[in-house]
């Protein structure tokens, strides 16, 4: 599945979207965290942090053709 349509059906409520994005994201963003910090409980905070808000914001990001993790 495209990433454009992955985000519009987590806007729209889809649960199983939304487990995809995280199961896509999650690598990438818990090592760029993990990289700034160099703590493995820190980093693992953080990175449920990071996708605790894209949950909440989902309904407000603009389209977006660049990158997701940007």
């Amino acid at each position: 599945m495209d990433r454009a349509n992955l985000i519009q059906r987590a806007k729209d409520g889809d649960p199983a979207a939304l487990v995809e994005l995280y199961a896509r994201y999650q690598p990438a963003v818990y090592r760029c965290i993990f990289y700034r910090v160099g703590d493995v409980t820190t980093a693992e905070e953080l990175t449920g942090e990071v996708f605790v808000r894209l949950v909440e914001r989902i309904d407000r990001s603009p389209r977006q053709e660049g990158p997701l993790l940007t």
